[in-house]
């Protein structure tokens, strides 16, 4: 992160800007109201902790200024092999909105990906300032639970979709719908290799992907269910 800083200070520089200022803080603890005519979150939101996403969310959206905007562009699906994240959809961020403003202000753009755009897609999302409900926000977290066994829900769904393309795909090349790992030969699985499509072995890669977000969920719910909370939250 530091890293990052860094680089953001050498354009800084390079470029000769007047009015900057570059500082590191815990954005669960943000409390800048109305100061920001623009605000980014592009590739963040799946690093931070889902028991915080909402104030993360939240503290970004008050920073705005009335006319302000907040843009947020991420995955809108498992995505990198990486330990202890959540990818969270376009959808998802609507149905966090409206747990925190009035009136949630926001539309939302696909960017497909080059290749497999069903498979790797991404999202931008924008986000005008709203007013913040803070019984409606206080409400959400007492029942955030419910939120977070959503997502674990839709994302045990994907995986059953993805088993099941991968399965009727295999179903075909081998002629045969008893399809078991168990009861496969090794001629069949080299029959299977050199037939079946890339495109299978990115769903494949969704599937382990979405094992850890699964896994990473029942985690967090575990935690909100023994009283643990966003830590730094007051």
């Amino acid at each position: 992160m530091d890293n990052y800083l860094d680089k953001a200070e050498e354009q800084a520089r390079k470029h000769k800007l007047v009015h900057w200022n570059i500082e590191k803080m815990n954005a669960t603890q943000m409390d800048f109201d109305s100061e920001f005519d623009l605000i980014s979150a592009v590739l963040l939101l799946h690093e931070v902790d889902p028991l915080c996403l909402p104030y993360v969310i939240r503290n970004m959206i008050r920073a705005l200024k009335p006319e302000g905007t907040l843009v947020i562009s991420d995955f809108q699906g498992p995505y990198e092999q990486e330990e202890g994240i959540v990818a969270w959809s376009a959808e998802d961020i609507k149905f966090l909105l409206k747990g925190i403003c009035e009136e949630a202000k926001v539309s939302f753009e696909p960017l497909p990906a080059g290749k497999y755009p069903k498979e790797l897609g991404f999202y931008a999302c924008y986000v005008k300032k709203s007013r913040i409900d803070d019984t409606k926000f206080e409400q959400f977290m007492e029942n955030y639970k419910e939120f977070l066994e959503r997502k674990k829900n839709e994302s045990k769904e994907l995986r059953r979709e993805l088993r099941r393309q991968i399965k009727e795909r295999v179903t075909k090349i081998l002629e045969r719908s008893d399809i078991d790992t168990k009861n496969i030969s090794d001629e069949e699985m080299e029959k299977i290799k050199g037939a079946i499509e890339d495109e299978y072995g990115i769903k494949a890669h969704k599937i382990r992907l979405l094992n850890n977000q699964i896994e990473f969920l029942g985690d967090k719910i575990d935690e909100f269910s023994s009283g643990t909370r966003c830590a730094g939250v007051d």
